[in-house]
């Protein structure tokens, strides 16, 4: 039911980030919030490397004003309205998906084998929620790929410079600067417990009769995608 009211209220991304606001009103996080004053908006559906954007485009314009984590599509619409330069950080649905099935269930403490298909496919929707819904405005934003951004995320700032005529300081992608912004939270970055507990998920997406949402899932996948 809360997946449900949640996803009707995105449809007005105004509305939406107005109450999310309200809702945060005493937490740090509401600073994360789209405002009309915002510089960059880094946006993406979890375990999408949100943190590792976010923290490395940061170490090197530690003064701007970012709108990110709230992983929400009304998130991005907002901003594309508003004519923010936007990130929208893009991995596979299978990866994506099943790496926050594994990530949910490590913070829950439940054993691997409890995952099941119905977990997988409240993910999938999630998925479908956060990236249909920006079809519509594909030329106002940004794709950051996630094989590219924990790869050389240098390359994926330059381009996102080129995009939006900017001029911000290009990350230097090394094994050494990668890991030092993988050491600021255990929330970035692969970890050996999380991947075990993965590999379970990715039996079930694999082999589960979710088709329909596995489909439309790979579809909106490879219209955003950069070509």
């Amino acid at each position: 039911m809360r997946e449900f009211a949640k996803r009707g209220m995105e449809r007005w991304p105004g509305l939406y980030l107005t109450l999310l606001r309200l809702k945060r009103r005493n937490h740090w996080s509401r600073i994360w919030i789209v405002e009309r004053d915002t510089d960059v908006v880094i946006e993406g559906f979890p375990r999408s490397a949100n943190s590792f954007a976010r923290a490395a485009f940061h170490s090197l314009q530690p003064n701007l004003k970012y709108a990110t984590h709230v992983h929400s599509c009304a998130q991005v619409v907002q901003a594309c309205r508003w004519s923010i330069p936007t990130m929208v950080l893009l991995r596979n649905p299978e990866g994506a998906a099943c790496g926050l099935v594994a990530f949910n269930w490590e913070l829950q403490g439940r054993k691997p084998r409890e995952i099941d298909a119905a977990a997988v496919d409240r993910a999938l929707r999630r998925y479908l929620d956060f990236y249909e819904p920006l079809e519509r405005y594909r030329s106002k934003f940004f794709v950051a790929h996630f094989p590219e951004v924990i790869t050389d995320f240098g390359r994926v700032m330059i381009a996102f410079n080129k995009r939006f005529e900017k001029d911000y300081g290009v990350f230097s992608h090394t094994p050494e600067s990668a890991r030092a912004i993988m050491g600021k939270s255990p929330h970035i970055g692969p970890q050996e417990t999380r991947d075990k507990i993965k590999s379970f998920a990715v039996e079930i997406y694999r082999n589960s009769a979710c088709a329909d949402l596995k489909s439309r899932a790979e579809t909106i996948y490879k219209k955003l995608v950069p070509q």
